[in-house]
């Protein structure tokens, strides 16, 4: 049976979770040597996100995700949202300018890609 980078990131942080912190480092030698084992190294990238989600998530913090053509200052976006905020940005040059926005399930796209899409989209209805 073959277990997702959900089910391995749950395992983790409840391992992490009931460890000493002394042991923490140790713990996760551990994990990771069994995920080599089982020829499951592939997943790490997608384990480390699934367990920052759920370490997250169980912390009461919410995830932003900022995307832009280029860089931006972000501290007075995160004042703006308070400190239970976690904001990830990343840069995302086919957008041309503007920004997206993903704050859970919701997306604001005020990207100027989203904004032709939109124009062509009322021009061909």
């Amino acid at each position: 049976m073959r277990y997702s980078a959900t089910q391995y990131a749950q395992v983790l942080y409840q391992t992490v979770a009931d460890a000493p912190q002394s042991q923490t480092a140790d713990q996760v030698r551990k994990f990771v040597q069994i995920l080599k084992q089982h020829g499951r190294q592939s997943l790490m990238p997608d384990i480390m996100r699934a367990f920052a989600k759920l370490a997250d998530e169980r912390s009461g913090t919410r995830r932003v995700e900022v995307e832009s053509a280029g860089e931006l200052d972000l501290g007075h976006l995160q004042q703006q949202l308070g400190h239970a905020v976690k904001v990830v940005h990343q840069i995302r040059p086919e957008l041309l300018g503007g920004v997206r926005i993903r704050l859970g399930d919701s997306l604001i796209d005020n990207s100027l890609v989203g904004r032709i899409a939109g124009l062509r989209q009322q021009v061909t209805s």
